[in-house]
């Protein structure tokens, strides 16, 4: 072997290809270590694709379990909800049917507070609770105060807003149905709500002010009715003023106090009939049965207070006959309770003073022929007489003040000194209060029931103080 060409290592690197000669092709698909980082990229994708694509899927499998149970739970508080309680209806039904829906909104707002905000059983749970809101609007009596009527409003307006602000209820895509200022239907209710809110709150009926100058006091056999007048303009001023003028004239003395009711949306009691005065009592049936007809007189026209004025307890109102659509120009009505039954068909022109309460009281518990016989009801011929009080209570006498100062009206001589000024006006003067009853006569069970009852509260029954020692 010569030296200057010795012999190549059998582990000693090729040499380079020339210039011209290409490198061998790769079939794609194939692993080689050239693209092994490729392929390590593309596994890793398709790992974390497939991990992705499976937690979707379990996620939406989730989302669909929880919004089928979602719509379960919602469904389970619409099927005890009774379906009667949507109607509006009056009387004590429509009393019950405010509670149940109230009793329904409840359960639907614990629901919504629970439930994600964005699911479409919570945003159909908001319509639901508007809807009903805007029910227990309508059915709301007038003794209802003034704020709870607002917050319904308040109420349904938020849950109509949730349910627009969903953007999942359908336009309003006719034209000839569609306000200009209104282009979906919940648009079109919130605009409604908002009008109507307005109105109530302007002409809606409410508890009225009363005038703080004039006061009229009914002095009776039951004790003393301090009575303010609804004089104000919107209210009831012909009656208010018409009423005062017949106390000043002595109109009402010596009339009674005759009629009553007491039904569950109703109570009062009836006077002001100035051909009814005290008679020796009690009248005899065919006296009696004469009593109660219109009064003499031209009837008034009904003011705006029919109509704006709830009547709560303590209120009068005109009396009227049921097919008479004017006010009685003399008799009225004593209301001894709230009665939404005769919103909107009697005129209330005053109110009673919360200082003659007991008074009241006394009138609601007066009895009437009914109650010391039902058969009266059904008699034709006496049926007239079954709202009429056993023992009608007299109006002795009607007094006018004017700022606390008797007005110089009336007959003098029927005056007490301290009646010129109502702050020395003796409360009650003129009240009858009834004998205690008769003991039984002795000998009789009764008595001898009484005496044992007598001696067993009058017994020394002083239990042993607690140093005492005890008996041997």
């Amino acid at each position: 072997m010569s030296a200057l060409n010795p012999k190549k290592p059998a582990s000693a690197v090729p040499a380079p290809r020339p210039p011209n000669e290409q490198k061998p092709e790769i079939a794609p698909g194939v692993f080689t270590p050239e693209n092994s980082g490729k392929w390590k990229l593309a596994a890793a994708g398709v790992l974390v694709a497939l991990l992705g694509g499976g937690a979707f899927a379990v996620w939406k499998s989730v989302q669909h379990g929880q919004n089928a149970d979602r719509w379960e739970r919602l469904a389970t508080i619409t099927d005890v909800r009774d379906d009667s309680v949507g109607d509006v209806e009056t009387g004590a039904a429509l009393a019950v049917d405010v509670l149940a829906r109230d009793d329904y909104i409840g359960k639907l707002e614990d629901f919504i507070a629970k439930e994600d905000p964005d699911a479409a059983a919570t945003i159909h749970a908001h319509s639901m609770v508007a809807n009903l809101q805007m029910t227990q609007i309508l059915a709301a009596a007038s003794s209802a105060k003034a704020q709870d009527v607002d917050a319904r409003y308040a109420s349904a307006e938020k849950h109509w807003k949730s349910v627009k602000d969903a953007g999942i209820e359908l336009p309003l895509t006719a034209n000839r149905f569609r306000p200009l200022e209104a282009a979906r239907m919940v648009d079109l209710l919130l605009k409604k709500l908002e009008v109507n809110r307005k109105w109530d709150a302007a002409h809606g009926i409410r508890p009225a002010t009363t005038d703080a100058d004039v006061l009229v006091l009914l002095r009776t056999t039951e004790g003393d009715l301090q009575l303010r007048l609804f004089s104000k303009d919107g209210q009831s001023p012909t009656l208010a003023k018409a009423f005062a003028d017949r106390a000043c004239k002595g109109l009402l003395d010596g009339t009674l106090l005759f009629a009553k009711r007491a039904d569950s949306d109703e109570g009062w009691v009836r006077g002001g009939d100035v051909r009814i005065k005290e008679t020796p009592l009690p009248a005899t049936d065919e006296e009696r049965l004469k009593w109660g007809g219109a009064s003499p007189g031209d009837p008034i026209l009904p003011e705006a207070g029919r109509h704006r004025i709830a009547h709560l307890k303590g209120t009068i109102a005109a009396w009227h006959e049921d097919d008479d659509p004017y006010d009685d120009p003399a008799q009225f009505l004593i209301e001894t309770k709230d009665s939404p039954h005769l919103d909107t068909d009697y005129t209330p022109f005053g109110k009673v003073e919360e200082i003659s309460s007991s008074t009241l009281e006394r009138l609601a518990a007066a009895k009437t022929r009914a109650d010391e016989s039902t058969a009266i009801r059904m008699d034709a011929k006496l049926s007239k007489l079954a709202d009429q009080l056993v023992k009608p209570v007299v109006i002795v006498k009607a007094l006018v003040y004017d700022k606390g100062v008797l007005r110089a009206c009336g007959s003098a001589t029927k005056l007490e000194d301290n009646e010129k000024k109502l702050e020395t006006v003796v409360p009650d003067a003129t009240r009858i209060i009834p004998p205690p009853p008769p003991p039984p006569p002795t000998g009789s069970p009764e008595a001898a029931m009484d005496a044992g009852m007598d001696a067993g509260m009058n017994a020394d029954t002083t239990p042993p103080a607690m140093t005492d020692a005890p008996p041997k």
